[in-house]
């Protein structure tokens, strides 16, 4: 009994972590044009900028639909974005982009 409640919880910490993992914290988005900015620094985030291609790393847990304005307003129209694991749908680019 005692190596089952053992091995028990050793498979729900791991589970745990696995859940822990899946968790994304990145950001992404796509250009109408292509932007000559490098990096860009928005709410603590180092957007790293390639011709109509922006991406964070590591983003904080921050409204997706202000950030997408923020940098909309830094870096033009946005096609798309993804953001913490979402992806703006065509309503929400419009809104983005307004």
């Amino acid at each position: 009994m005692r190596v089952f409640l053992i091995g028990a919880l050793a498979l729900s910490c791991m589970a745990g972590a696995a859940n822990a993992q899946a968790d994304r914290v990145d950001g992404w988005l796509t250009l109408k044009e292509k932007t000559t900015r490098g990096n860009l620094i928005i709410d603590g985030a180092v957007w790293t900028c390639k011709g109509d291609i922006c991406r964070a790393a590591k983003v904080k847990a921050l409204p997706a639909d202000q950030q997408c304005k923020k940098l909309q307003s830094k870096l033009g129209a946005v096609t798309g974005f993804g953001y913490r694991g979402a992806k703006f749908d065509e309503t929400q680019l419009a809104a983005c982009n307004a």
